[in-house]
């Protein structure tokens, strides 16, 4: 019993942050922005050679 009310109030809650997400779609634009600059970050920061090793 306690198994179905756990799964039923998932699914609840799952279905309320859709529905919110769908309602501010814009949340969803703004951390696929961060996410991709955050990328191009890391990309950038790695393909950069390290002072230190330069003088090596």
């Amino acid at each position: 019993m306690a198994l179905l009310v756990g799964a039923v109030v998932g699914l609840a809650l799952v279905i309320a942050a859709v529905n919110w997400l769908l309602a501010h779609w814009w949340v969803l634009v703004l951390l696929a922005a961060v996410a991709v600059l955050a990328g191009a970050g890391v990309l950038y920061q790695g393909s950069e050679e390290h002072p230190c090793q330069i003088v090596r």
